[in-house]
């Protein structure tokens, strides 16, 4: 049985007391889980949550494991000797993992040994899970204690089993001390690292440091790090052969890395992050991971201070009492001296490369932690920026958690969280997933066990755009299965934060199923292939890795496939499944019979748009699919080219949805076969349907299938237009060229200078009149001295050239502007498009802002016109050209 309960942190009474600007609200809600009833209690004690861990490669799924304490079989805290695992999803299912073969697990694993429990788990990647533990011919006998691990699947089945090696002893005692740290591969799926005492030797002995704190994590590169804080000055041995690693950590005090490339067999030298100036520092906690929110990694650490107050001497007075009521006389006692003990903590914030190379330290104080026990400490880096610092402090029944949040500045978060402080169960297990979401469990009842979810605050300073990477900012394809794509798109392009270069990764094109469409990397791809420019790549496909009409994709990239430009330092990927989309539908048409097309012809307006939506409707139900599938693109119809009697209706099919049975191709066909076998389908009896013409049936829209632009009346418009408009121009050029006239009032006889000009150039003259026809603005050739010739210096009067200056404005009035909305209104009512048509539409939309914007600039800048020439009046002819260039230079004003 499950029950999920949702609390609603904050109402809108608390939003209308609270000022603007008042701390955020963080939510938070409820899980319980009850243990279903056909399970036995074997030991009759409620179901305590043990641990928490989350998948990194999945945003809300964490798995949990349960046990029910068992105190008769050991000393020590003892559970039942049985595995139980928990899946928790995000939308609030579990699945249950029940492994009660307790020859493989034996009993030894379900006692805590010291405070180290020997049965841990990890989740990999997909639905797998390492569960580690220790194996034993004989468990009365430790020296035949193995480390063993098994991979399982959420359905309880065992993948795989992994033999680790003999498990540690103390030399001497043989004393077991089970102890391994654990890190996922940045990629999971090519395996993990573990880091384990070695049986028989001294190394890694942690027990005997009592400062020493250490952790193993990933690296975006794909390979390790041990990182430890050390505070201890105990020397650790090194005489045995085994204890090459042993020596790398060096009893200094500090904070260091182990850096280990994939693979790498070889112990690497120590990196020094961090050295504490003072010797009365000690290190308590340690966190590392990847830092989400920035570049590289970080390392969290409180270091607590201890300081000693030697105060002054206390004066004693003691009365001697003599009657009743007290008189006395008082007697002063030099007290002692006391010594005061003081401990102070402060946070050390590191971030650096995988190269060990430091980017930052930040040192930060927190607030007064006089009222908290400042060695039970829990560190967090956030996934969506900032850390968390958990402070706890226990009682017999509980534990109790305050949180101080931390901005990427490493500055105290303000926020409002009810539930101050968060009790805990005994166990005080969490997890904070890579959502932003902590997990925290609370105290269990006898059969339910209670899980607290905290949607923690994004302090990033860049934007969570749905693909796990804070550093991605926009993608085309988007990540959104609604949006879709065209068939057979060729191009994808991720936009960063910042500059980036490619780096040695892959990126991976997949269909749905997991089938690999296409691989990507710089092994394979070429700049004219992959490209980088800024904070963008682009990168070009083969047009048949989207060729599935409704197909679904996903894209997944390396944590290593881009570097950031700056600190070459790889970044985070992009995980499986979060950047998905789907290729879009099909646009197709109809085509009405004679009688179809005379029965809609007749129709008034409205009743033309009632027949296309109940054709779509009487379509539906006939397929059949769901309501909305089949859509017409703005009711348009169009007459068919090819036999005019007959007109197109559109009418495309939407892609599929995760929810919908057919895909679009089937739709499709489906919808072409009830059409084409009319007589003797449904298709004949439907009110509209009836007319639909079965020898066309259903296409989709191709380029191939418009062969003539003539085929609608307003194209024809637009020819004979184009035609009239290139007669006029070349008129202009006869009245205002040719006969360039006088500047004498109503003579119009030709320029002495003109004629001289012409008579020298009539076949360039001529030449330039036919290109005219097109746009007249290219009569202005003649007086561009292009090349210095005098064929380019034609002697145009100021008449001529305002007067092909007003000519050039009214043909933008009468012919460009009409020409482009023509072609908007018929691309608007087109059913089968023409790409050519289409980016003719767009060249006129650009060459008409282009004209317009170029004739207002001219009426501003007159000086500088083409259309303006008045320093030719009096000028020899060669001479004009430089004289101009010199007056503007110069800044003369041009009358």
């Amino acid at each position: 049985m499950k029950t999920l309960l949702y609390y609603l942190v904050f109402n809108v009474l608390l939003l209308a007391v609270l000022p603007t600007g008042f701390a955020q609200t963080i939510h938070y809600s409820n899980f319980t889980y009850d243990e279903i009833s056909y399970q036995d209690n074997l030991t009759g004690t409620p179901p305590h949550v043990l641990a928490i861990r989350h998948y990194q490669s999945n945003d809300n799924v964490a798995v949990i494991r349960v046990g029910r304490v068992n105190n008769n079989i050991g000393t020590n805290t003892c559970f039942e000797q049985r595995l139980l695992l928990r899946v928790l999803q995000g939308n609030g299912n579990v699945i249950e993992i029940n492994y009660t073969n307790t020859s493989e697990i034996q009993d030894i694993n379900f006692c805590y040994v010291g405070s180290k429990d020997p049965l841990n788990f990890y989740p990999l990647f997909d639905q797998y899970i390492l569960v580690t533990y220790t194996h034993a011919t004989n468990t009365s006998d430790n020296t035949t204690f193995m480390d063993r691990g098994m991979v399982l699947n959420w359905n309880g089945t065992v993948a795989s089993f992994i033999d680790f090696g003999p498990s540690y002893l103390e030399p001497v005692t043989n004393n077991w001390h089970p102890n391994e740290y654990f890190a996922n591969n940045i990629n999971p799926q090519r395996g993990f690292f573990r880091l384990s005492v070695v049986n028989g030797t001294n190394n890694f002995k942690w027990q005997q440091y009592a400062y020493f704190q250490l952790t193993v994590i990933q690296f975006l590169n794909g390979g390790y790090a041990i990182i430890y804080a050390n505070t201890s000055n105990n020397i650790i041995p090194s005489n045995n052969a085994n204890s090459t690693l042993a020596a790398k950590i060096t009893p200094t005090r500090g904070i260091y890395a182990l850096i280990f490339s994939y693979n790498q067999t070889i112990t690497p030298n120590r990196i020094i992050l961090y050295e504490l100036p003072q010797q009365n520092l000690t290190f308590n906690s340690l966190y590392c991971s990847v830092d989400f929110a920035s570049i590289g990694h970080s390392c969290i650490a409180s270091v607590v201070g201890t300081q000693t107050i030697q105060n002054s001497t206390n004066i004693t007075t003691i009365f001697t009492t003599t009657t009743t009521p007290p008189v006395g006389t008082p007697t002063v006692v030099p007290g002692q001296p006391t010594t005061t003990y003081t401990n102070e903590v402060f946070f050390v914030n590191i971030r650096f490369l995988s190269s060990g190379s430091l980017i930052s330290l930040d040192l930060t104080i927190p607030l007064s932690t006089s009222v908290i026990n400042i060695n039970l400490v829990n560190l967090r880096t956030l996934p969506y920026g900032g850390y968390v610092i958990l402070w706890r402090s226990t009682s017999v029944l509980a534990v109790n958690y305050n949180f101080s949040i931390y901005d990427e500045n490493n500055q105290l978060s303000s926020y409002y969280f009810p539930i101050n402080p968060i009790i805990a169960n005994l166990v005080s297990a969490f997890d904070i997933l890579q959502n932003n979401t902590m997990l925290m469990a609370q105290n269990e009842s006898l059969s339910a066990w209670n899980i607290l979810s905290i949607t923690m605050p994004k302090l990033s300073p860049y934007n969570d755009n749905g693909y796990g990477n804070l550093r991605v900012s926009a993608t085309y394809p988007p990540n959104q299965l609604l949006n879709q794509i065209s068939l057979n798109n060729k191009v994808i392009n991720i936009t960063f934060e910042n500059p980036v270069t490619f780096g040695s990764g892959s990126l991976n094109i997949f269909s749905i199923d997991g089938t690999l469409r296409q691989t990507l990397n710089m092994k394979n791809c070429d700049s004219s292939q992959c490209n980088a420019t800024g904070n963008i790549i682009s990168l070009n496909v083969f047009d048949f890795t989207f060729n599935n009409p409704d197909g679904q994709y996903f894209i997944q990239m390396d944590n290593s496939f881009v570097l950031d430009a700056k600190y070459n330092e790889p970044l985070l990927g992009i995980e499986p499944r979060k950047w998905i989309f789907q290729t879009g539908g099909i646009q197709g048409a109809l085509r009405l019979t004679d009688e179809g097309t005379i029965h809609y012809q007749n129709l008034s307006f409205s009743d033309q748009s009632n027949f296309i939506n109940t054709l779509q409707n009487e379509l539906t139900l006939m397929i059949p699919t769901e309501q909305g599938r089949l859509y017409s693109i703005n009711n348009n119809v169009q007459y068919d080219p090819n036999q005019k009697s007959r007109i197109f209706i559109s009418l495309s099919i939407k892609g599929v949805k995760f929810h919908q049975k057919l895909f679009s191709t089937d739709v499709m066909k489906y919808l072409n076969l009830l059409i084409t076998n009319k007589a003797t389908t449904g298709i004949s009896t439907g009110t509209t349907t009836k007319y639909l013409d079965a020898s066309y049936g259903y296409q989709k829209n191709l380029a191939k299938m418009r062969t003539k632009l003539e085929d609608k009346d307003l194209v024809e418009n637009v020819v004979i237009l184009q035609f009239g408009v290139t007669i006029s121009r070349f008129t202009t050029y006869i009245l205002f060229v040719i006969f360039d006239s006088s500047t004498i009032p109503f003579l119009f006889l030709p320029r002495p200078e003109f004629v001289q000009w012409f008579a020298l150039h009539a076949r360039a003259a001529a030449t330039v009149a036919l290109i005219s026809g097109a746009n007249i603005d290219m009569l202005l050739l003649l007086k561009s001295y292009v090349m210095k010739l005098d064929l380019f210096r034609a002697p145009l009067s100021d008449k001529s050239l305002k007067i092909i200056y007003i000519g050039s404005c009214i043909n933008i009035v009468l012919l460009d502007i009409p020409q482009f909305i023509i072609q908007i209104i018929f691309l608007s009512y087109s059913v089968i498009w023409d790409p050519i048509l289409i980016f003719s539409s767009l060249a006129s939309g650009v060459s008409l802002l282009a004209n317009i914007i170029g004739k207002i600039l001219f009426w501003i800048f007159g000086a500088l016109s083409p259309y303006i020439d008045h320093w030719q009046k009096k000028m020899p002819v060669n001479d004009v050209i430089d004289n101009k260039s010199n007056n503007v230079l110069n800044g003369d004003k041009i009358e």
